[in-house]
Protein backbone atom coordinates (compact mmCIF):
# COMPACT_ATOMS: atom_id res chain seq x y z
CA UNK A 1 0.00 0.00 0.00
CA UNK A 2 2.88 2.37 0.70
CA UNK A 3 4.22 2.00 -2.84
CA UNK A 4 0.78 2.60 -4.32
CA UNK A 5 0.31 5.79 -2.29
CA UNK A 6 3.79 7.02 -3.28
CA UNK A 7 3.14 6.26 -6.96
CA UNK A 8 -0.11 8.24 -6.91
CA UNK A 9 1.67 11.12 -5.16
CA UNK A 10 4.52 11.16 -7.70
CA UNK A 11 2.09 10.93 -10.62
CA UNK A 12 0.01 13.81 -9.26
CA UNK A 13 3.10 15.90 -8.58
CA UNK A 14 4.49 15.26 -12.09
CA UNK A 15 1.16 16.14 -13.69
CA UNK A 16 0.98 19.39 -11.67
CA UNK A 17 4.50 20.36 -12.78
CA UNK A 18 3.75 19.73 -16.46
CA UNK A 19 0.41 21.56 -16.28
CA UNK A 20 2.00 24.63 -14.69
CA UNK A 21 4.93 24.81 -17.14
CA UNK A 22 4.17 26.79 -20.31
CA UNK A 23 7.41 25.61 -21.94
CA UNK A 24 6.51 21.96 -21.35
CA UNK A 25 3.41 22.32 -23.52
CA UNK A 26 5.34 24.02 -26.33
CA UNK A 27 8.12 21.41 -26.44
CA UNK A 28 6.24 18.14 -26.25
CA UNK A 29 8.25 15.06 -27.14
CA UNK A 30 7.14 13.42 -30.40
CA UNK A 31 5.06 10.30 -29.95
CA UNK A 32 5.91 7.03 -31.68
CA UNK A 33 3.64 5.95 -34.54
CA UNK A 34 0.39 4.37 -33.39
CA UNK A 35 0.28 6.18 -30.05
CA UNK A 36 -2.81 8.22 -29.29
CA UNK A 37 -1.97 11.25 -27.16
CA UNK A 38 -4.19 12.21 -24.23
CA UNK A 39 -5.03 15.63 -22.92
CA UNK A 40 -3.95 16.68 -19.43
CA UNK A 41 -7.27 18.43 -18.83
CA UNK A 42 -10.77 18.52 -20.30
CA UNK A 43 -11.15 20.31 -23.66
CA UNK A 44 -7.43 20.11 -24.37
CA UNK A 45 -7.55 17.42 -27.06
CA UNK A 46 -10.41 15.68 -28.84
CA UNK A 47 -10.06 12.67 -31.11
CA UNK A 48 -12.64 12.23 -33.86
CA UNK A 49 -13.45 9.69 -36.57
CA UNK A 50 -16.27 8.31 -38.72
CA UNK A 51 -17.49 4.73 -38.71
CA UNK A 52 -20.27 2.88 -40.53
CA UNK A 53 -23.10 1.11 -38.72
CA UNK A 54 -25.10 -0.74 -41.38
CA UNK A 55 -28.02 -1.37 -38.98
CA UNK A 56 -28.70 2.39 -38.90
CA UNK A 57 -29.86 2.33 -42.55
CA UNK A 58 -29.65 5.76 -44.20
CA UNK A 59 -28.00 7.24 -41.11
CA UNK A 60 -25.19 4.69 -41.20
CA UNK A 61 -22.27 7.17 -41.05
CA UNK A 62 -21.63 7.78 -37.36
CA UNK A 63 -19.24 10.58 -36.45
CA UNK A 64 -17.68 10.13 -33.00
CA UNK A 65 -15.67 12.66 -30.99
CA UNK A 66 -14.01 11.82 -27.67
CA UNK A 67 -12.33 14.14 -25.17
CA UNK A 68 -9.06 12.26 -24.56
CA UNK A 69 -8.81 13.38 -20.92
CA UNK A 70 -12.33 12.83 -19.59
CA UNK A 71 -13.49 10.22 -22.15
CA UNK A 72 -16.68 12.24 -22.68
CA UNK A 73 -18.05 11.26 -26.08
CA UNK A 74 -20.37 12.86 -28.63
CA UNK A 75 -21.72 10.84 -31.55
CA UNK A 76 -24.03 11.84 -34.38
CA UNK A 77 -25.45 9.82 -37.28
CA UNK A 78 -25.45 11.24 -40.81
CA UNK A 79 -26.57 10.27 -44.30
CA UNK A 80 -24.41 10.45 -47.38
CA UNK A 81 -20.81 9.56 -47.93
CA UNK A 82 -18.45 9.61 -44.99
CA UNK A 83 -16.11 11.85 -46.96
CA UNK A 84 -18.60 14.73 -47.03
CA UNK A 85 -17.17 17.73 -45.24
CA UNK A 86 -20.58 19.22 -44.42
CA UNK A 87 -21.32 16.16 -42.24
CA UNK A 88 -18.07 16.70 -40.32
CA UNK A 89 -18.93 20.37 -39.81
CA UNK A 90 -22.48 19.52 -38.66
CA UNK A 91 -21.09 16.98 -36.19
CA UNK A 92 -18.49 19.41 -34.83
CA UNK A 93 -21.12 22.15 -34.42
CA UNK A 94 -23.18 19.79 -32.27
CA UNK A 95 -20.16 18.64 -30.26
CA UNK A 96 -18.92 22.21 -29.74
CA UNK A 97 -22.36 23.33 -28.55
CA UNK A 98 -22.66 20.48 -26.06
CA UNK A 99 -19.08 19.87 -24.88
CA UNK A 100 -17.37 23.25 -25.34
CA UNK A 101 -14.45 24.34 -27.51
CA UNK A 102 -11.27 22.23 -27.36
CA UNK A 103 -7.73 23.46 -27.88
CA UNK A 104 -7.12 20.86 -30.61
CA UNK A 105 -8.91 18.11 -32.51
CA UNK A 106 -7.00 15.03 -33.70
CA UNK A 107 -8.35 13.27 -36.78
CA UNK A 108 -7.20 10.64 -39.22
CA UNK A 109 -6.20 11.93 -42.63
CA UNK A 110 -9.55 11.21 -44.26
CA UNK A 111 -10.64 13.58 -47.03
CA UNK A 112 -13.51 15.09 -45.03
CA UNK A 113 -11.12 16.17 -42.27
CA UNK A 114 -8.26 17.50 -44.34
CA UNK A 115 -10.39 19.63 -46.63
CA UNK A 116 -9.92 23.38 -46.49
CA UNK A 117 -13.53 23.88 -45.39
CA UNK A 118 -13.31 21.49 -42.40
CA UNK A 119 -10.27 23.29 -41.01
CA UNK A 120 -11.56 26.77 -41.90
CA UNK A 121 -11.75 29.05 -38.86
CA UNK A 122 -15.41 29.99 -39.35
CA UNK A 123 -16.46 26.32 -39.27
CA UNK A 124 -14.10 25.21 -36.49
CA UNK A 125 -13.47 28.26 -34.26
CA UNK A 126 -10.42 28.48 -31.98
CA UNK A 127 -9.51 24.78 -32.23
CA UNK A 128 -6.45 23.51 -34.05
CA UNK A 129 -7.39 20.62 -36.35
CA UNK A 130 -4.58 18.08 -36.21
CA UNK A 131 -4.36 15.24 -38.75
Amino acid sequence: QTYAAEAVSVDTEARDIVESCDDCHAVAAPLPAGVNPRGLKALELWQTDVTQVAKFGRLKYVHVTVDTFSSVMWASAHTGEKTKTHNVIAHWRQALAVLGIPSAIKTDNGPAYISQKASDEKHQPRAKVWV
